[in-house]
């Protein structure tokens, strides 16, 4: 069973960059980005923070439906269709 954390707003940002596993910038919490499991737009500030398997991950705000983790985050839909299409080896 994986643990959700309640982080406080003002944290948000720091435990975003805490937790970010990409090179390069830290997305601002008022970015948008595309969750290509739910394909729906949300804003970063929406991100969750789970405990599994002995990491802290960030996922997407509708990850209890979807399961949508922080690698399934695009910039815009058309990047999500790239993205998702690099993934099943398309």
């Amino acid at each position: 069973m994986d643990l959700e954390y309640v982080i406080p707003v003002k944290d948000k940002q720091k435990v975003l960059r805490a937790l970010w596993p990409f090179k390069g910038p830290v997305p601002k919490l008022n970015d948008t980005f595309f969750d290509i499991h739910s394909q729906k737009e949300f804003k970063v500030k929406e991100f969750r923070v789970i405990r599994c398997r002995g990491r802290n991950m960030i996922c997407a705000p509708d990850y209890p439906n979807t399961g949508g983790m922080v690698v399934d985050w695009a910039t815009d839909q058309r990047n999500a269709s790239q993205q998702w299409d690099a993934k099943k080896g398309a």
